[in-house]
């Protein structure tokens, strides 16, 4: 078949449109209908509204109790986490408890105890950075001005925030989902529609994701990190980030610890991993 475009001008346009997401979605969506045949529910392009305001989740998996809002992120960056070394690890889980009072609540609950009792296996981290990657290398420039002229540096996202604006997302999109799965956008809500579910924000990506560890020793008075004891590839891993998110008829019940704290665990998955990681969820 012939075509408009030459050999080059076609890699750069299939690059170019890879570059977009859509081809990411798409893949993810295959693989968990594969995979995931008797789910409860699978939906692509979730669109809601929400006090007037439209928004879209890119797939919804619901196994069981189990409800995962999914957003695919393509990336040109490695995404770096980063940890203390022994640190007391916790998984902040949004869960319909029913406990009383009934409520829409943020679980925390000690990882190392989850992991014993499920056989689960996977890390938390309360910080993210992203340094772009090409050929599984860091890739390197230089600072063009000042004392540092001429030595080398990591090439990072433009934004230093843009890994919380992916995280807000699914965030947002998370809390407009029980929003609409309780039925507030319309005259009769289902209070009890969610009870006992479980919902996990997840980001699906192509980045290489890594898990670095940190000793405290090795921060100096200035706070300058000055070596890891451990950076090792990983397959996914839970983020704790704070955010305010609501529920209720008009938006006025808070998804909180019992606490009052907002800590939600968004799980980053690398697409080749996808299926793994849910499959270690929901058949424990």
């Amino acid at each position: 078949m012939t075509s408009a475009f030459n050999k080059k001008d076609q890699d750069l346009l299939i690059q170019a449109i890879n570059d977009q997401g859509f081809i990411l979605e798409n893949r993810t969506f295959n693989l968990l209908s594969k995979n995931f045949p008797r789910a409860n529910l699978l939906q692509k392009g979730k669109v809601f509204s929400c006090e007037g305001e439209r928004g879209e989740i890119d797939i919804v998996l619901e196994i069981g109790k189990w409800c995962f809002i999914i957003e695919c992120k393509k990336s040109m960056f490695g995404w770096f986490f980063l940890s203390p070394q022994d640190q007391a690890q916790k998984l902040h889980l949004i869960w319909d408890s029913s406990r009383d009072p009934k409520k829409l609540e943020t679980r925390a609950l000690p990882l190392n105890e989850l992991c014993q009792s499920y056989n689960w296996s996977f890390s938390i981290s309360d910080y993210c950075c992203e340094f772009a990657m090409d050929g599984g290398l860091l890739v390197k420039e230089k600072y063009t001005k000042g004392p540092k002229k001429d030595l080398e540096k990591l090439q990072s996202s433009s934004r230093p925030d843009y890994m919380h604006d992916k995280v807000r997302q699914v965030l947002k999109s998370t809390q407009y989902y029980i929003f609409e799965k309780m039925g507030f956008h319309t005259k009769t809500p289902k209070r009890e529609s969610t009870e006992g579910f479980r919902f996990l924000p997840i980001l699906v990506t192509n980045a290489p994701l890594f898990h670095n560890i940190y000793d405290e020793k090795n921060i100096t008075d200035t706070g300058d990190l000055t070596s890891f004891s451990k950076i090792n590839p990983i397959d996914y891993i839970g983020y704790n980030f704070s955010e305010i998110h609501h529920w209720g008829e008009n938006n006025n019940s808070r998804i909180e610890s019992e606490d009052g704290s907002h800590t939600k665990t968004v799980f980053c998955v690398q697409i080749q991993n996808l299926v793994k990681f849910i499959k270690m969820l929901t058949l424990t």
